[in-house]
C-alpha cells in the first residue's frame, strides 16, 4: 500500500510539472491570468561605524490598492488587506496587472533586530504581470566583534565572547540572539558581562546540531525595565561542518525523452 501511495504521489508531482512545461514555467508563468504579482522585504543594515551596508531578508506588513491600469489587464483583485510579506517572495494572487498600485508597509517587529528607522511607508509602483516588487527599509546598527567569529558545529566552542559598546545589566543579563539567513530566530541566551571597561560579554553556546553551513546574524540586547529587549549591536557568525540535506530530485518531464520513472 505504501508503494502504491508513493507512486500516485509521484504521478501527481510529474503531472504538475508537465503542466508547467506546457505553460512556460511554475509560479512565475506570465500566461496565468491570475498570477498577480509578488512582494518581498529587503532590510538594509548600515553600520554606524564603517558606513558599509548589507541587505538581509525581513518581514513586512503591507496592504495595497489598485490605482490604474497600465495596459491590457489580467486579474480582478483591486486591493489586498494587511498581509505579512516575506522573508521569501509572497504572491498577491489575482491582482490586476499590469497596473499602478499604491502599497503601504512597515517592517514587522522581530526579536533580536534593531527596528528599521523608516516607520510606515507608502509607495506607488507600476507593476507588471508576475513581477517581483521589493519593499525596503533601513536600519542603522553598531557592529559587534565575535571571538571566535567562525564555528565548526562538529566541535563548537563552549563559549563565545562578544565586544559590544553600551552593554548593561542594570535590568537583567544582556541577551544574545542568533538568526538564520531569513531572519528567523534560532535561539536566544543570556550573556554575562566579563569586562565592563572593554564592554566584553560571553555566552554559552547551545546545541548547534540543527545549524547548517552559512552565515548567521548575531544580535546583542540590553533588557529594559519593562522587560523588553533593546538591541544595541549586530554581528555575523560563520558556521561550517554541517552541509544541508539535498532537496529530493524528481524526473524532468520537460526533457524528451524523459528520464525513466520506474
Amino acid at each position: 500500500m505504501t508503494q502504491r501511495v508513493s507512486f500516485i504521489s509521484l504521478i501527481l508531482v510529474v503531472s504538475v510539472a508537465i503542466s508547467g512545461c506546457n505553460s512556460g514555467g511554475g509560479g512565475g508563468n506570465s500566461s496565468d491570468p491570475n498570477i498577480g504579482f509578488f512582494l518581498i522585504g529587503d532590510r538594509f543594515e548600515q553600520s554606524q561605524t564603517t558606513g558599509s551596508t548589507i541587505v538581509v531578508p525581513t518581514i513586512m506588513r503591507a496592504q495595497g490598492q489598485f490605482i490604474e491600469p497600465q495596459g491590457t489587464i489580467r486579474g480582478t483583485v483591486e486591493s489586498f488587506p494587511v498581509t505579512d510579506i516575506g522573508p521569501a517572495a509572497t504572491q498577491i494572487p489575482g491582482a490586476k496587472v499590469p497596473a499602478k498600485w499604491r502599497i503601504t508597509y512597515v517592517e514587522a517587529a522581530q526579536p533580536g533586530r534593531i527596528p528599521c528607522q523608516d516607520g510606515i511607508r507608502t509607495v506607488e509602483r507600476n507593476v507588471g504581470v508576475g513581477e517581483l516588487e521589493r519593499l525596503t527599509c533601513t536600519a542603522r546598527v553598531f557592529p559587534v566583534t565575535l571571538i571566535p567569529n567562525s564555528v565548526d558545529v562538529q566541535s563548537p566552542p563552549t563559549t563565545i565572547e562578544i565586544d559590544v559598546e553600551g552593554v548593561s545589566n542594570e535590568h537583567g543579563q544582556p541577551q544574545v540572539a542568533i538568526l538564520n539567513e531569513f531572519g528567523q530566530l534560532q535561539f536566544a541566551v543570556p550573556a554575562t558581562i566579563i569586562e565592563s571597561a572593554k564592554h566584553r560579554i560571553s555566552f554559552t553556546v547551545p546545541n548547534m546540531n540543527d545549524f547548517y553551513n552559512g552565515v548567521y546574524t548575531v544580535s546583542v540586547s540590553n533588557v529594559r525595565a519593562t522587560g523588553e529587549w533593546d538591541v544595541i549591536g549586530v554581528g555575523e557568525l560563520s558556521v561550517y561542518g554541517n552541509v544541508p540535506p539535498q532537496l529530493p530530485q524528481f524526473p524532468n518531464p520537460c526533457v524528451i525523452p524523459a528520464e525513466c520513472l520506474f
